[in-house]
């Protein structure tokens, strides 16, 4: 019975994510603007936005874009070899300047408009790290509240959406090729799904390598949650901020862990029978996640919510991107 109602739970959502996922591996062949990654998120924002919200699907739904854009992110890592890899020292220095500057950026402007050093570093993480995950890893060190945390996590998923359409046009514009694009998109966009189909839209190299950039900016997710407490306490000294703990370890999420071990794998040779099947996976689950994420997107609810902290996410975002180009172009 059990099995019973959790299908019934979660079924009509999966089955919804998975029929326009399978639409858009389908029609991605002949519709040449967008690849399937992109086309599925497309197709899932404009059911989204025709049929609005439906309560019944909405846990199948979730459950499709957690769970399987965290799969796809493992099985990515079988993907790359030792060429892949070594491009992590490369853009090390680049990744952890950019985190430095967008914290400051986000501390300075958010006090200058008025906003708590709190709420300001929440913002600062959401764009230097990983969107809603990153705020959810430094929230408990921060003592941030549940407005806090909601109203952060809007304002970088909106950032996120756009950017995800109009940072692969800046990077053209600018003239990258495809590293400097892959980490320019994978330096800069907030959510690993938004990093990942910005990435795939200017092609598969960079895709992949906005996903090795995009990963290492994740992997830095523990140092800032255990750095941003003691930046808090600094600066702001008269507020309590020793209720709740970082989370420690437990910042670091599983699939970043799996996506090391089976790059690392990938990359030593030793069970290439086995990577070389997996990897074949990592697409479809994109895809699939990608069609999730699509029906979760409603910019309408995100306008409406505090336009002030949306102006200094904007602002951050935008020093984010005009200090990683002009390190791109160095």
């Amino acid at each position: 019975m059990k099995i019973v109602s959790s299908l019934k739970s979660v079924g009509p959502g999966l089955a919804l994510v998975v029929a326009i996922a399978s639409a858009a591996w389908l029609m991605a062949p002949v519709v040449p603007v967008f690849d399937r990654v992109t086309l599925a998120l497309v197709i899932g924002a404009a059911v989204r936005g025709v049929w609005g919200a439906s309560g019944r699907c909405e846990l199948g739904i979730r459950i499709g874009e957690r769970q399987m854009l965290s799969a796809a992110i493992v099985l990515m890592g079988c993907q790359f070899g030792a060429g892949a890899i070594s491009e992590i020292g490369q853009v090390l220095p680049t990744v952890i300047a950019t985190i430095g500057v967008t914290l400051l950026a986000a501390l300075l402007i958010g006090r200058w408009f008025g906003l708590s050093l709190r709420f300001s570093l929440l913002l600062g993480a959401g764009n230097a790290i990983c969107g809603a995950s990153a705020i959810a890893g430094v929230a408990p060190g921060l003592h941030a509240d549940e407005r806090e945390i909601g109203v952060a996590v809007g304002v970088v998923n909106l950032l996120g959406t756009v950017g995800m359409l109009a940072v692969p046009v800046l990077a053209l514009k600018c003239g990258f090729g495809a590293e400097e694009s892959a980490c320019l998109i994978g330096g800069s966009l907030q959510a690993i799904g938004q990093a990942v189909a910005a990435g795939y839209s200017l092609g598969e190299s960079v895709g992949e390598l906005s996903t090795v950039v995009k990963m290492l900016r994740v992997s830095l997710l523990l140092p800032v949650a255990l750095l941003l407490p003691l930046v808090l306490r600094i600066g702001d000294s008269g507020s309590s901020v020793g209720g709740r703990r970082v989370r420690g370890w437990r910042s670091v999420p599983w699939y970043l862990v799996g996506f090391v071990l089976c790059a690392v794998m990938a990359s030593s040779g030793a069970v290439d029978s086995v990577t070389d099947v997996l990897g074949k996976f990592a697409k479809p689950a994109l895809v699939i996640a990608m069609a999730a994420i699509g029906l979760r997107i409603d910019p309408r609810v995100l306008l409406r919510q505090a336009p002030r902290a949306l102006v200094v996410g904007a602002l951050v975002n935008g020093v984010q991107i005009a200090f990683l180009i002009s390190m791109l172009s160095y």
